[in-house]
């Protein structure tokens, strides 16, 4: 499992089977060594879901993104 830091792009896991509602933020800051504070890209999503700015990280997983080219 990769680790999270400050900057990279994560998403809620368990979300794989329904890609348009997905919810993708940026990790901004480490609270206590478990939580996460996520700046969340989607407003709208965010809300749906209610999720808050601050993640356990063991509800969290990284997005992997890979460049072609």
């Amino acid at each position: 499992m990769d680790s999270i830091k400050n900057g990279d792009l994560v998403t809620l896991k368990g979300f794989q089977d329904r890609l348009e509602d997905v919810p993708i933020g940026v990790v901004i800051s480490t609270k206590h060594r478990t939580y996460y504070k996520v700046l969340w890209a989607n407003k709208e999503l965010q809300r749906r879901w209610a999720i808050s700015d601050l993640i356990n990280k063991k509800k969290l997983e990284k997005l992997n993104i890979e460049s072609s080219g």
